[in-house]
């Protein structure tokens, strides 16, 4: 097998990888949005921390 093939073969388990990850946070998100839906209670602190966590987590 050529290292190109290779190269190409890895970049492609990569990109399903990341395909299945962001499947993944998209449905979490849509269940973090329909629980919150459900209890709308609003604390600014913990707000500010899971926009500076998720934006770390990136």
């Amino acid at each position: 097998i050529h290292e190109s093939a290779l190269r190409a073969k890895t970049r492609r388990e990569v990109e399903k990888q990341m395909k299945k990850f962001d499947k993944q946070r998209a449905r979490s998100a849509d269940f973090e949005k329909n629980k919150n839906k459900v209890v709308p209670e609003f604390n600014p602190w913990m707000t500010e921390y899971m926009r500076c966590f998720s934006a770390r987590s990136r």
